[in-house]
């Protein structure tokens, strides 16, 4: 029979606290169970212990997680079915903390286009669909390629899907349509950085009209109306958070009961570390325009992860590739020019480079009481992390799971019920 002496917690629990009792969301799993007090531990340690949620006091729960990791690395698949393809280097708008600023604007020839559906063709296995993510610059600006590879696929029977990263200022009701039926596109991110008058100052357009606010918000409801969901981004720093939450409002009254619309708010990335104080104070407008959203319904909580984190994103993943506007084929968005794997043109991978983009920073000591451990894989190359994730981070992702941890009891007691 065990006993609370010889088990203690596992390091990866995360408790939320609700009216009958606390919920504890095993980071390692993805279990959640429901305590109504600290004497179900006994009465349940059985059941705990089984679920991995108490562990013998000599367990070496980091070790068993790196195995862990390197079981599941080792069943994933190594097709490439995941495409990020470059469209244009070239953009319509000119934002002041875009990191591609002072890059030749290159764009995609039709050549080019037909031979990346080439590629995607040769490489595509029978039945697995392929997943394309059409990126810029504005994808939009050059939107004839689009049409190219995706026409050529179709006359290939190739199965595909894709999504996009957009400003959506150059979509109109035609090529919305198009974009349902040729494109398969299935979701749309655009961002928005303020209210009319802050958007139009940070976008600063290229030829503007004074009228693409408007124009993008128009757009958004068409692509509902056509069933593309819409994920919107909002650009938040200490400098736009008050107009933010106005647009929070305007959105909220707009898009009220739409369907397929979310939105969430992301810091702008900055390259140097900014002051303690600094710091806190862009944390906390940040929990504050998110529990706008959350309030208002438009952010949708996260979906409680079922198993460990194995990779980063697409960058450390095998079965992911970016392709450039001239079919250099590379690992990340941010770098579309260096740290390159290989061509379309060519038939191998650099696997030394490809195994650069694998390097993880190592274990720190605070790792150790860290329960994000399981799902956090930190990558040497990734432009937006440091070597020491600060607690803000760490707070933020807590609270974030302790919502959706609620979110998710609560609708399985109504699925039982229903």
């Amino acid at each position: 029979m065990e006993t609370l002496e010889e088990y203690r917690p596992i390091r990866f629990l995360i408790r939320k606290d609700i009216d009958s009792g606390f919920l504890l969301y095993n980071t390692a799993t993805g279990g959640i169970v429901l305590l109504h007090g600290d004497e179900d531990i006994t009465a349940s340690l059985h059941q705990l212990i089984e679920m991995h949620f108490y562990v013998p006091n000599d367990f070496d729960e980091f070790s068993w997680i790196d195995k862990q990791r390197l079981k599941y690395i080792n069943k994933e698949s190594k097709i490439v079915a995941n495409y990020t393809i470059i469209t244009t280097l070239d953009c319509n708008a000119r934002c002041f903390y875009c990191y591609e600023k002072g890059q030749s604007r290159i764009y995609m020839s039709q050549n080019t286009a037909n031979d990346i559906a080439d590629y995607i063709i040769k490489n595509a296995k029978p039945g697995i669909t392929q997943n394309i993510r059409w990126f810029g610059g504005e994808p939009m600006v050059n939107e004839k390629v689009i049409d190219l590879i995706c026409e050529k696929l179709a006359a290939h029977n190739v199965l595909y899907r894709s999504r996009m990263i957009s400003n959506g200022v150059l979509f109109n009701e035609n090529n919305i349509s198009k974009a349902k039926k040729s494109w398969h596109l299935r979701k749309v991110q655009i961002t928005l950085d303020g209210t009319e008058k802050v958007y139009q100052k940070a976008k600063s357009y290229v030829n503007a009209t004074g009228k693409e606010f408007l124009r993008v918000l128009d757009n958004i409801e068409a692509m509902l109306k056509a069933k593309i969901q819409v994920v919107i981004r909002l650009n938040q720093d200490l400098y736009n958070t008050e107009d933010l939450l106005s647009l929070v409002e305007l959105l909220s009254e707009r898009f009220k009961d739409k369907r397929g619309l979310s939105v969430y708010n992301s810091l702008l990335f900055t390259k140097e570390r900014d002051t303690n104080e600094t710091n806190l104070l862009r944390y906390e407008s940040f929990l504050k325009l998110q529990n706008s959203l959350l309030e208002k319904k438009l952010q949708k909580n996260k979906e409680i992860r079922k198993h460990i984190k194995i990779r980063h994103c697409m960058a450390d993943s095998d079965s992911a590739i970016l392709i450039g506007p001239t079919g250099k084929i590379g690992k990340c968005e941010h770098y579309t020019n260096e740290f390159l794997i290989g061509s379309i043109y060519e038939e191998d991978y650099d696997l030394e480079m490809m195994n650069k983009w694998k390097e993880t920073y190592d274990v720190k000591e605070k790792c150790r009481t860290c329960p994000l451990y399981p799902q956090c894989v930190r990558i040497k190359m990734c432009p937006e992390e440091y070597e020491n994730c600060s607690m803000e981070q760490c707070e933020n992702k807590i609270h974030q799971l302790q919502m959706s941890m609620e979110v998710a009891y609560y609708n399985q007691q109504a699925k039982r019920k229903g």
